[in-house]
C-alpha cells in the first residue's frame, strides 16, 4: 500500500492543477469556520431543538453551549502551534479533517445534553487545527506573487461559509421534527469529504522539508508546483529564511514583550490588539445570533425573518469580496479599519434605534438596516484586515508566537461574546448594542495614532518603521518611506545616491511619519 507520506497522482498532477487541488482541499477549513459561526440560527429558529434540550431556553445556558465550539477551536489552535510543525502540514490536515467528520457526525446524531456537549467541543477543536494550519500551508506552497489572493480566498470562504449557513437556516425553516436542525449540523460532513479526498493528492509543505533537511524532496515539491526555473530560486529563499529564523527566533513568551531596538513589544501589542478588537466590534453577536435579532428583537414574522437572514448572508459575502480585492489595497489596511469601525459605529446606532422604536412600524426596519450595514462593513474592512495586519506588522523572530496569542485571545473574547448576547438579546433589549457603538467609534481615534500604514510595503520596509527602537507612523500607503533609509544609512555613515535634483533635506521634509 502507497505510504500516506508520499503524495498520490505524481504522474499527472502538475503546476496549476496541483495548486487548485491545494486550494480546494484546504477551503473546507475557513468555510467550515464561517458555516459553524453561522448555522447557531438554524438550531434556535427549530421548536424541535428546545424540545431536545430544553436547557437551551434560559439564555446564560444557551450561550455558554453554543460557545463550547469556541473554546473547542482555542484549544485546536494552541494544539497546533504545540505539535504542527513537528508532524508535517499533510498528516494534520488529514487529522483535523477526520476529527471534524467525527465532530459534525455526533453533534447532528447527538441524543442528550452531554453528547452534544461534547460534539460541540471537538468539531471545535479540529476546526480550529484546520483554520490554523490551512493559511501557513496555503502560503508555503503558493508563488510569491499571488500568496496575497490565497490569504485573501480564505476569508472570502470564510464568508461564503456564512452565507450558506444563513440560507440552510432557511431552507430547513418549515422542517418538521429533528430533521430541521439535526440535517443542517450534518452538511458539514459533505464539505469536510471534499478535504479528505483532495488531501492524500496534496504536496507536503515544501518550507516544511526544507526545515526537516530534506533539500531534494522540497526541490521535488517546488518543480511540481512552479517548474524548474522558479523551483531554484525558491528553494534558495527558503533556506535563507529558514537560517535567519533559526538565528533570530526566540523562546521565552516574554521575549515578545521586550522593549528592544525592534519594537518587539509594541509590535506584540498592535497584533494582538487587532485580534482583539475584531470581536470588540461584536461580529460574533451577529453572526451566531442575527436569526434571533430579526425574529425576537426586530419582531418579524418567521419566513420574513429568515429570508432578512439569507440575505444577509449574500450582502456579507459581496463585501468581503470587495474588501479583500480592492479595498485593502487601494484604501491600506488601517484607513480600511478606521472605515469599517465608524460605519460599524453608526450601524449599530441603528440597530439599537430600531429595536428602541420597535412599536412603530419604521422601527424593525431602521433595525434591520442597521444590521445589514453593520454585517456588510466588518466584511468588508475587519474581516480581512483583522487576519493579515497582524501577520505582516510583527517580525519573523516573534510572528509565531504573537499570532498564537493574539488567536487564543480572539477564541476566548469571541467565546464570551457569545455566552453573554442571548442574556443581552432577552433582559437589555436595545441598551445591550450601544456599547458595541461606543467601542466601535473609540477604534477609529485609536487606529489613527497608534497604527502605522504597512500597505504596499514589503516585510523589510515594515521593519524600517520599528527600527532603532521608534516607531515611524506611516499614514497613507502612498507615502514613500524612502527617508527612514536615508536616515538609518547616514546615520550609519553610508554613502547615499541622491535623485539628481533633489536633497536629503527635501526628502526629510515632508513629514511623513511621526516618530513615537
Amino acid at each position: 500500500m502507497k505510504p500516506f507520506s508520499d503524495p498520490w497522482g505524481e504522474s499527472f498532477l502538475r503546476g496549476a492543477w496541483l495548486q487548485a487541488v491545494v486550494v480546494v482541499g484546504c477551503s473546507a477549513g475557513f468555510y467550515l469556520f464561517g458555516y459553524d459561526q453561522g448555522i447557531a440560527n438554524a438550531l434556535l429558529s427549530n421548536a424541535d431543538f428546545f424540545i431536545q434540550y430544553p436547557v437551551m431556553t434560559d439564555a446564560t445556558k444557551q450561550g455558554a453551549i453554543l460557545g463550547l465550539f469556541v473554546i473547542g477551536a482555542m484549544g485546536g489552535c494552541i494544539g497546533n502551534s504545540a505539535i504542527g510543525n513537528k508532524l508535517g502540514r499533510r498528516p494534520i490536515l488529514m487529522i483535523a479533517a477526520l476529527g471534524t467528520l467525527l465532530g459534525s457526525g455526533l453533534q447532528s446524531g447527538s441524543r442528550n445534553l452531554a453528547m452534544f456537549i461534547v460534539s460541540r467541543l471537538i468539531n471545535g477543536f479540529f476546526v480550529g487545527v484546520l483554520t490554523s494550519i490551512v493559511p501557513p500551508y496555503m502560503g508555503e506552497v503558493a508563488r510569491t506573487n499571488i500568496r496575497g489572493l490565497f490569504v485573501s480566498l480564505d476569508l472570502v470562504l470564510g464568508s461564503a461559509g456564512l452565507m450558506t449557513a444563513f440560507w440552510v437556516s432557511y431552507g430547513f425553516r418549515n422542517t418538521p421534527g429533528p430533521m430541521g436542525w439535526r440535517m443542517p449540523l450534518a452538511l458539514q460532513a459533505m464539505f469536510v469529504l471534499i478535504t479528505i479526498a483532495c488531501i492524500p493528492f496534496c504536496p507536503e509543505s515544501p518550507r516544511w522539508l526544507m526545515e526537516a533537511g530534506r533539500r531534494a524532496d522540497s526541490l521535488h515539491v517546488l518543480t511540481r508546483l512552479h517548474g524548474r526555473e522558479y523551483a531554484e530560486k525558491a528553494a534558495a529563499e527558503i533556506e535563507e529564511a529558514i537560517a535567519l529564523e533559526h538565528a533570530t527566533a526566540v523562546t521565552s513568551w516574554w521575549a515578545i514583550f521586550q522593549n528592544n531596538k525592534q519594537c518587539f513589544r509594541y509590535r506584540t501589542l498592535l497584533a494582538v490588539s487587532v485580534n482583539s478588537f475584531q470581536q470588540f466590534t461584536g461580529i460574533n453577536m451577529a453572526t451566531y445570533y442575527a436569526g434571533t435579532i430579526f425574529l425576537t428583537a426586530l419582531a418579524m414574522p418567521p419566513e420574513k425573518g429568515q429570508l432578512a437572514l439569507g440575505g444577509l448572508g449574500i450582502s456579507g459575502h459581496v463585501a468581503c469580496i470587495f474588501g479583500c480585492f480592492v479595498m485593502i489595497e487601494y484604501l491600506g489596511r488601517v484607513r480600511t479599519m478606521m472605515v469599517g469601525a465608524a460605519t460599524q459605529s453608526i450601524a449599530m446606532i441603528l440597530l439599537a434605534g430600531g429595536i428602541a422604536h420597535i412599536d412603530v412600524p419604521a422601527g424593525g426596519y431602521v433595525g434591520a438596516v442597521g444590521l445589514y450595514l453593520f454585517i456588510m462593513a466588518f466584511s468588508a474592512t475587519w474581516l480581512p484586515c483583522g487576519w493579515l495586519y497582524g501577520a505582516e506588522v510583527t517580525p519573523l523572530a516573534i510572528r509565531m508566537k504573537a499570532a498564537a496569542l493574539g488567536n487564543t485571545l480572539q477564541y476566548a473574547f469571541n467565546f464570551m461574546i457569545v455566552q453573554v448576547t442571548p442574556i443581552g438579546i432577552t433582559n437589555i433589549g436595545y441598551k445591550y448594542y450601544i456599547p458595541f457603538a461606543i467601542s466601535n467609534a473609540l477604534l477609529v481615534p485609536l487606529l489613527y495614532f497608534y497604527f502605522p500604514e504597512i500597505s504596499q510595503l514589503s516585510l523589510e520596509e515594515i521593519d524600517e518603521l520599528f527600527s532603532d527602537g521608534k516607531v515611524r507612523m506611516r499614514r497613507s500607503p502612498y507615502e514613500s518611506i524612502g527617508h527612514a533609509h536615508l536616515d538609518h544609512a547616514l546615520e550609519a555613515g553610508k554613502p547615499v545616491n541622491v535623485p539628481e535634483g533633489s536633497s536629503i533635506e527635501g526628502e526629510k521634509s515632508h513629514g511623513e511619519f511621526v516618530e513615537q
